[in-house]
């Protein structure tokens, strides 16, 4: 059909008489220039237009899910490890890593041992994750939030 004026496919679309009364009038491009894109399709064509959208949607929404992580301050090595190769999957998967370390009752870890396993856990993942939000102590625990370092930082090796 080609390009026309939006009145011209509104028109199409609300008279009973046409043909193409059963299609409908659906934005592609809002962007566009000098006015909005906009493609006539039929209900099923509209249906499988959305699916796709949300499948892209569904691929990219992986940026953002957040990973918890619950650590004691007394972790065994071959346990840290096992956690940190854990926190690397999900940093992979670009997904973020809540960090939770606890103190137990009859240790003693001080806070400052805490915040050490924490920068332990970052320098492990260092070229590929930054702090999101730095360890602060809430209560008894030690929490911070780790995130997947953008193209830009991974590529120039800087972090924020």
């Amino acid at each position: 059909m080609g390009a026309i004026h939006s009145y011209q496919a509104v028109k199409l679309v609300n008279d009973p008489k046409s043909e193409n009364s059963g299609l409908r009038l659906v934005q592609i491009d809002a962007e566009a220039k000098p006015y909005p894109a906009y493609q006539l399709m039929t209900p099923q064509q509209l249906l499988e237009e959305r699916a796709k959208l949300r499948e892209e949607k569904k691929a990219h929404k992986g940026v953002g899910t957040v990973q918890s992580m619950r650590f004691s301050s007394d972790i065994t090595k071959h346990d840290l490890a096992h956690k940190v190769h854990k926190i690397d999957s999900f940093i992979e998967k670009k997904s973020l890593v809540k960090i939770s370390i606890s103190n137990p009752r009859n240790s003693k870890k001080t806070t400052e041992d805490m915040i050490k396993l924490a920068d332990n856990i970052l320098k492990s993942l260092t070229s590929k994750a930054t702090y999101q939000t730095p360890p602060a102590l809430k209560g008894t625990a030690l929490n911070c939030i780790l995130r997947p370092l953008s193209d830009k930082e991974a590529s120039t090796g800087k972090k924020k």
